[in-house]
């Protein structure tokens, strides 16, 4: 037999457990959880377009592209993480793959200017970027150590009471447990561990002063409002395996609860409201005629959208009260998906499939975090150059002459204008020179 413990769990997961076609299709992202997977993406928006691929194969990652708009046309880029390095090429750079090795000793002028602690920083930020295997190790600690939180929950039977189900009142079966301020306050200490060992060290380096005491100060104000919280009544009722209704009140103030009620339809979770002190918060209503699904969202009795979806064909319409609407397909594989979205000023593409080819880069390697001082001078000169600057010009002879002297009080820069609108419509623009002396009866 299982506990009411469990029975809440089973539940729970009963009732989250079944999507909405919509929800299903989306699930075809779950491919980028996996070893290989392509992510491609095109979008226009008000005179600009883009085109990018992500791809990343056994932890190696790179992303590819080009950017067009007004001001500028086919700015295509190359970028990519493996095993030891960043490197980037773009025409737009020269012909070099920029390099910067994130598992060595760097001695070059940016280490220098940086400084060791920013260096160490940045070379961390790098192997999380490359391989999150002790970043889904820390989640999954942190899974455990909650399901142990949930496990010290001591669960008793509530008095059976009714409520809509799929169009019908139903007697529900109630469990009831309390959450108390001393829980409240574990569970905080349990995350804010988690993230400390996540990023805490990166924040203490890449944050200083006022910035990082806010940060921890986040987690002791918690704490501190959790110590003001009363003991609290959660009581879960079940309708046939699955949730009906989640009762919160504290019970000296047992007016003053808050209800989450699921009342079902094609599933459980198709229509639900927030209720607070009797009064409705926010509904989420659904329903399904044929191919076509739809779900809109009420906050106070006012309509805020609505998404409309044929799942047999993959077109949607989602409608945002005072803001417009978008419109496009979405179909879910087994091995990803495809979006398009049309609306809102922009047209986008997304295809998500399992499987990647990364790109071979080609060139002369410049490494960044070795690189001197006059070695990253000479860089940017040539940089100047490809860019559309002076090329050619050479900074340490004569060509670049800083030393400017420019004397703006002989002739050569004599603004000594005579600026005369007192008299009748001569415009005299007294240069000290006759050559520009107009008057409205000259003809040009």
């Amino acid at each position: 037999f299982l506990s009411k413990s469990d029975k809440v769990l089973r539940a729970t997961a009963n009732t989250f457990s079944e999507p909405s076609h919509f929800t299903e299709a989306l699930s075809g992202l779950s491919v980028m959880s996996s070893k290989a997977y392509t992510v491609d993406i095109k979008g226009e928006a008000e005179g600009y377009s883009v085109q990018a691929t992500y791809a990343e194969k056994d932890n190696e990652k790179q992303i590819s592209g080009s950017l067009e708009g007004p001001q500028f046309s086919d700015v295509e880029f190359l970028a990519g993480i493996d095993k030891d390095e960043i490197k980037v090429s773009a025409p737009l750079l020269g012909d070099k793959i920029y390099t910067y090795n994130y598992n060595e000793e760097k001695n070059g002028y940016l280490a220098e200017s940086m400084g060791a602690d920013n260096v160490e920083l940045l070379d961390k930020l790098c192997k999380q970027i490359y391989s999150d295997e002790e970043q889904k190790k820390k989640v999954l600690e942190l899974s455990k150590k909650y399901s142990e939180m949930y496990k010290k929950l001591e669960f008793e039977s509530a008095d059976k009471e009714s409520f809509e189900v799929d169009g019908k009142d139903r007697k529900c079966a109630g469990y009831k447990t309390t959450i108390t301020s001393d829980y409240m306050i574990e569970c905080v200490d349990i995350f804010e561990d988690y993230m400390d060992a996540q990023v805490g060290d990166l924040l203490d380096q890449a944050v200083t002063g006022s910035d990082y005491d806010d940060y921890k100060e986040s987690f002791d104000e918690l704490r501190d409002d959790f110590k003001e919280m009363p003991d609290i009544d959660i009581t879960f009722y079940i309708y046939k395996n699955k949730l009906a209704c989640v009762k919160a009140v504290d019970p000296s103030e047992k007016d003053q609860d808050i209800q989450i009620l699921f009342k079902g339809g094609d599933r459980r979770t198709q229509n639900m409201e927030l209720i607070s002190c009797g009064e409705s918060v926010m509904k989420i209503s659904g329903s399904e005629d044929g191919n076509e699904e739809v779900f809109g969202v009420s906050v106070e009795g006012e309509k805020v959208g609505e998404l409309t979806y044929d799942f047999k064909s993959g077109e949607y319409t989602l409608d945002i009260e005072d803001e417009g609407s978008v419109s496009g397909t979405l179909e879910g594989k087994r091995d990803g998906l495809t979006l398009t979205m049309e609306g809102a000023g922009m047209n986008l593409s997304l295809d998500v499939k399992k499987g990647a080819e990364l790109q071979t880069f080609s060139g002369e390697k410049f490494d960044i975090g070795n690189a001197s001082a006059e070695d990253l001078q000479t860089l940017v000169q040539e940089i100047y150059g490809i860019s559309g600057g002076n090329s050619g010009y050479n900074y340490d002879d004569g060509d670049y002459d800083y030393d400017y002297d420019y004397d703006y009080n002989d002739d050569d820069y004599n603004y000594d204008y005579d600026y005369d609108y007192g008299d009748d419509d001569d415009y005299n623009y007294d240069y000290n020179d006759d050559d520009y002396s107009y008057d409205d009866d000259d003809e040009l």
